[in-house]
């Protein structure tokens, strides 16, 4: 917690998660975390932490994703990566090395070894701006790219982090409206014209976000591996607002959620789309307060959410939770 120092919230998280206390709808929980600085617990910043807050809303952990059962979780507040078994079990704490008592982590990407496991993660801190490769389980740092400016390689506000199959590295800056990709080793290979709609890496290294044309509504655009555009598939719906491209389905089409026309009343939808942009089906979710990646998939497919009311912090808990679909459109 960061007692009584103002934090300034850089990520956009609140375009798409508006400002109300809200839960995910689903099975019960799969993790439960309460609030406080213990080790298997998550950090917040509210009004009882600062009378003065300037925040428009309360913050806490900012993103989350699921491997091989397991939860990766940003303690954004307290600036460590957390690592829980399926059971709830703590497997590791890392505190991400360097950061500031103002830290705020926007974002994680997990990297995996030739075998499938883990064994390093890239944490995006909004504060100082840097995204850092930590060893795991140590949490040393091993690698780091970024920091504040215009230039390019260099970040404004970091909004989404993924990691490739040949291990590289693509950041999302909403202040430049670029993804930027680097190799492995953290140099940079080129920057993306970005309209801050998300993105998403397949297993061919072809990267995937969604533009705007007037008249026409949403394009998916998919680029090569070396960077060209390589396809550019019409999906419509002019009306519909704030699109994310969360991942590519395992049909090769991809995900998008997006807020409902005539704007957020406290749930986005989220939509499946085929390969050729075909409309499959459609979940409904009500996202937790000012979080960025508030959703995962696990290797079976089902998608997961956090749910959270961190303006009652420290009574509750921080949960991840499991959502059921409506079916077809």
């Amino acid at each position: 917690m960061h007692g009584n120092k103002t934090v300034k919230h850089t990520g956009l998280g609140l375009l798409i998660a508006g400002v109300l206390a809200s839960a995910c709808w689903g099975a019960p929980p799969g993790w439960e975390l309460k609030y406080g600085t213990g080790q298997a617990q998550v950090g917040y910043y509210n009004d009882k932490v600062n009378p003065k807050i300037e925040e428009a809303s309360p913050l806490g952990p900012m993103a989350f994703r699921l491997d091989d059962g397991d939860l990766w979780l940003a303690d954004s507040i307290g600036g460590r990566l957390l690592w829980l078994g399926a059971g709830g079990a703590l497997k590791a704490a890392m505190k991400v090395p360097g950061v500031g008592t103002d830290t705020l982590l926007e974002d994680i990407a997990l990297v995996e070894n030739q075998a499938g496991k883990v064994d390093a993660a890239w944490v995006a801190d909004g504060a100082d701006l840097f995204v850092r490769k930590l060893s795991v389980p140590a949490g040393k740092e091993i690698a780091r790219v970024g920091g504040r400016g215009q230039k390019p390689g260099l970040f404004t506000q970091i909004h989404q982090l993924e990691v490739g199959p040949t291990g590289r590295l693509y950041v999302g800056d909403f202040g430049r409206s670029v993804i930027a990709v680097f190799d492995s080793a953290g140099k940079l290979l080129r920057e993306i014209p970005w309209e801050r709609s998300g993105f998403a890496v397949d297993a061919q290294e072809r990267l995937s976000t969604i533009v705007y044309i007037e008249g026409a509504g949403y394009v998916w655009q998919r680029y090569s591996a070396d960077g060209r555009l390589e396809k550019a598939v019409h999906l419509g719906l002019p009306a519909l607002q704030n699109p994310r491209l969360w991942w590519h389905e395992q049909d090769g089409g991809i995900a998008v959620s997006f807020i409902p026309a005539g704007g957020f009343r406290g749930v986005v939808t989220m939509y499946s789309f085929g390969p050729e942009g075909a409309l499959l089906k459609k979940l409904t979710v009500r996202p937790p307060q000012a979080m960025n990646r508030y959703l995962s998939r696990g290797e079976d497919g089902v998608v997961w959410c956090a749910a959270a009311d961190l303006d009652k912090a420290p009574k509750g808990a921080f949960r991840i939770m499991s959502l059921s679909a409506e079916g077809d459109k």
